[in-house]
């Protein structure tokens, strides 16, 4: 009788060990299928911001949509981007502004391009937020080599930001990178087929093509003034083409601080200059602003290395007075009043005087 006790003793504690040893096991597999699940989120939420990002290339506010998507996946506070020009990095889009008041080795990781978590008590405050910011997470963002910018990415609870939350960032940053690179070689693309290679102004083709959209949806009275450099060919043979190529070029920057947003600025061959003038409400005033952009050119003294001098512009201004007035015929106007203004002493704005009240 004993020996059927103490084998039941025995059985009853192989049962227990193996019972303990399974439940041990299965809460391992359970572990491991939960880590497998998260990984498998993370590869399905790297592909489909891979697959966000590339059929947003063209878009030219890519890096805002890029800082929204990742508030939204993290859930964070405050999500800010920060893009390198001329080796210098500023913010190129931020949650709350741009004025974020960085920790010494914040700045001096995002200097050497390595990546941080920061939890604390109080990190930084942001007006637009009752809470401090206690957890920050930066990432940088390379491709290849090529260092261009940096993530940072905050909340205001504590610990909040994790390694697994580094390790997503850093794996979506070079689908970012990569995203960023193609979205600036295609603007300049864009630009090459567009602008005028020298200036940075539009091209004669994208000009009527950007204008003559513009008349079509829109419908509005514009005006067309034609611009030409007076006496450019004595400064090419004077000074010679390179410094002929710079009076170009700040002539070209003296009349895009003059001119509105709304308006289309382009180069119409050689010297000479073309702008369409959106949305015209008051001929006088319209005039008055053109007279402006010759007289700010005027006073503007051309400066290369040693060499200075002053250019003046002879301009033909010419509006739109029927419906049925195609832009080609405005610019025909505008074409003969500037020849006008040529033969009548240059240095002038010419209009046929009855458009003016």
């Amino acid at each position: 009788m004993e020996d059927y006790k103490k084998l039941f003793e025995n059985l009853e504690r192989d049962f227990k060990n193996y019972k303990k040893d399974a439940i041990s096991e299965i809460a391992g597999y359970k572990i491991a299928n939960e880590d497998l699940q998260k990984q498998l989120a993370v590869l399905y939420n790297i592909a489909e911001v891979s697959k966000y990002i590339s059929s947003n290339i063209r878009d030219d506010q890519l890096v805002l949509m890029i800082n929204d998507m990742i508030v939204g996946l993290l859930g964070v506070t405050n999500s800010c981007i920060y893009m390198k020009e001329n080796d210098v990095f500023k913010v190129k889009v931020s949650t709350y502004g741009s004025n974020i008041n960085l920790t010494e080795e914040e700045k001096r990781k995002i200097i050497l391009g390595e990546d941080y978590l920061i939890n604390g008590d109080f990190i930084r405050k942001y007006d637009e937020i009752d809470n401090a910011i206690k957890s920050v997470l930066g990432i940088p963002i390379k491709i290849r080599d090529n260092y261009i910018g940096y993530i940072i990415v905050e909340h205001t609870l504590k610990h909040y930001l994790t390694t697994e939350h580094k390790m997503f960032l850093s794996s979506i940053s070079n689908q970012i990178a990569i995203a960023l690179e193609n979205s600036k070689l295609y603007r300049e693309l864009k630009d090459a087929v567009i602008k005028d290679p020298l200036l940075g102004i539009y091209n004669r083709k994208y000009f009527f093509e950007k204008s003559e959209s513009i008349i079509k949806e829109e419908k509005v009275n514009y005006a067309i003034a034609m611009i030409d450099l007076d006496n450019f060919k004595t400064f090419n043979d004077t000074y010679g083409h390179q410094f002929g190529d710079e009076v170009l070029i700040q002539t070209s920057n003296v009349i895009k601080n003059q001119i509105r947003d709304l308006d289309i600025f382009a180069r119409y061959g050689g010297e000479e200059l073309i702008i369409f003038l959106n949305n015209v409400k008051n001929h006088n005033d319209i005039y008055r602003k053109v007279n402006n952009i010759r007289e700010a050119i005027e006073e503007n003294v051309i400066t290369m290395g040693d060499i200075k001098a002053k250019v003046t512009t002879s301009i033909g201004l010419a509006f739109r007075k029927f419906e049925d007035d195609s832009i080609t015929d405005v610019i025909s106007k505008a074409d003969e009043l500037l020849y006008k203004a040529k033969k009548t002493g240059k240095n002038k704005v010419v209009i046929d005087e009855c458009e003016l009240k």
